[in-house]
């Protein structure tokens, strides 16, 4: 519908919120790049963590080539993940991390 703001879901942080004009817009595909180290993985678990607090519904797809035995070791501890048991609740798909050709789009597709 034309002229009528896009749905808008929260980051959890209200800075970030502020910077994206009320969150990030609704059923949006959001990417996160960056050298390593710079905070994506924890800012993506963070956005992962509210949408999944606020709706029951999010989907984190990453290339990363870190176990999910060690991403949950590294990132439980996060007030923001552990205590409210979000990263314990997530499902989790290991797929092949070299996104070449269709890859992604199989991912994506896959139920």
């Amino acid at each position: 519908m034309e002229g009528l703001p896009a749905a808008r879901v929260s980051t959890g942080l209200d800075w970030l919120d502020r910077l994206l004009g009320g969150g990030l817009p609704a059923q949006s595909l959001v990417v996160l790049a960056g050298v390593p180290g710079s905070g994506k993985s924890i800012l993506a678990f963070h956005i992962l963590a509210q949408a999944a607090l606020e709706s029951g519904n999010a989907m984190l797809v990453t290339t990363t080539h870190q176990p999910v035995s060690k991403m949950r070791s590294q990132y439980s501890g996060l007030s923001f993940l552990g205590p409210t048991g979000v990263f314990d609740a997530l499902d989790v798909l290991e797929r092949d991390t070299d996104i070449e050709g269709d890859t992604l789009i199989r991912l994506l597709n896959t139920t």
